[in-house]
């Protein structure tokens, strides 16, 4: 009973962290959006106006005006991808495969070939659900590009009556005992928090030299589980 009540009380403490990060990220996506984004669109607009009424004396003067609205549409991209990153609206409006499908597709352009499987998906999840899944795949996959050196990884979803797992699999140099259980890898315990506010399990198994593998297993709402000998912790 002591047991089951420090775990209640860790996903209590787990669900609060996570709640204030999410708020924060959406209040900062809005800012970024709504504040930055917008100053940003009217200097662009301004530089335009401004070069269609100057006469540049040189070619040069020319070539650097049309460098500075280069950097200039650079920052306002950048921009909409951070706050995209932060509130990703593909996830809102078309569901957890469609955005896991997208962030698979980003990945790839840093040159890890990656591909997402969905398995047995029947309809949408909870949305609280359906953002710590996206959450811990979206900072499984940027530590992939960061530390893994890997060539390849995967993402797979797999839907059962009272749960759904995802794997997330890469070919990379792997991590020592050491480095899965080092508390003070943010990326990592992020994670874990993330997991444990759903009531839900995260495990890393990874072979130095042969890659890694993130498992979470989320509990749904209703339902029963139809994988046979898997004990649940309390």
């Amino acid at each position: 009973e002591e047991a089951r009540e420090r775990w209640r009380q860790r996903n209590i403490r787990a669900e609060a962290i996570v709640e204030t990060q999410e708020n924060e990220r959406r209040r900062f996506s809005r800012e970024l959006h709504d504040s930055l984004g917008q100053i940003l669109t009217g200097i662009k607009f301004g530089l335009e106006a401004l070069r269609s009424a100057i006469n540049f004396a040189n070619e040069a003067n020319a070539q650097s005006f049309a460098d500075i609205q280069n950097q200039l549409d650079t920052a306002i991209i950048e921009g909409k991808r951070i706050a995209q990153n932060l509130m990703p609206r593909v996830l809102d409006e078309l569901g957890i495969s469609q955005a896991l499908e997208h962030l698979c597709q980003q990945i790839s352009q840093n040159g890890i070939q990656t591909t997402f499987q969905p398995n047995h998906l029947n309809g949408s999840l909870p949305p609280n659900v359906e953002m710590g899944l996206y959450r811990i795949a979206q900072e499984a996959l940027n530590n992939i590009v960061k530390h893994a050196e890997a060539k390849a990884a995967t993402v797979q979803l797999t839907q059962y009556p009272a749960s759904i797992l995802m794997l997330i699999e890469d070919n990379g140099r792997g991590l020592s005992a050491t480095g899965i259980n080092k508390k003070d890898h943010t990326g990592l315990v992020n994670m874990y928090e993330r997991a444990a506010s759903l009531n839900g399990t995260l495990a890393i198994d990874s072979i130095p030299g042969k890659g890694t593998i993130v498992m979470v297993d989320l509990p749904l709402p209703a339902g029963g589980d139809d994988r046979p000998g898997e004990e649940k912790l309390p």
